[in-house]
């Protein structure tokens, strides 16, 4: 059950066309009002399941990569491998249960206390 609940995550997530032109064009210009307006924008990258990390390793994601890493944000939280050794705080392969929600919270939190602080 694992197995295609994980397949049909990958699927959903890294389909043809990887990187879907006319949402990254919204994307970008939601930036560009942020920036207009002064607004900070700080990117979150989740905690994700060690299943999944190594399922989205098999896709060549480095053109869609480059292109997060050059669009402008204040920061950028990387979280994707915080909970490596603790597979059980996940509700399915890419979403914290419960446990793991309040677990993730205060670091969250935490980190962007420090990051609206030092603006």
């Amino acid at each position: 059950v694992q197995t295609t609940e994980l397949n049909d995550r990958i699927a959903k997530h890294f389909g043809d066309p990887l990187i879907a032109e006319e949402l990254y064009d919204i994307f970008e210009r939601f930036l560009d009002l942020a920036q207009r307006e002064d607004i900070h924008v700080i990117g979150v990258r989740y905690p994700l399941t060690v299943a999944y990390k190594e399922a989205a390793a098999k896709f060549n994601l480095a053109e869609l990569d480059e292109r997060y890493a050059a669009v402008q944000l204040s920061a950028v939280l990387d979280y994707r491998d915080l909970f490596d050794d603790h597979q059980d705080y996940f509700r399915d392969q890419d979403h914290l249960n419960e446990k793991g929600a309040h677990a993730f919270s205060p670091i969250l939190a935490k980190d962007l206390e420090r990051i609206i602080k030092s603006d």
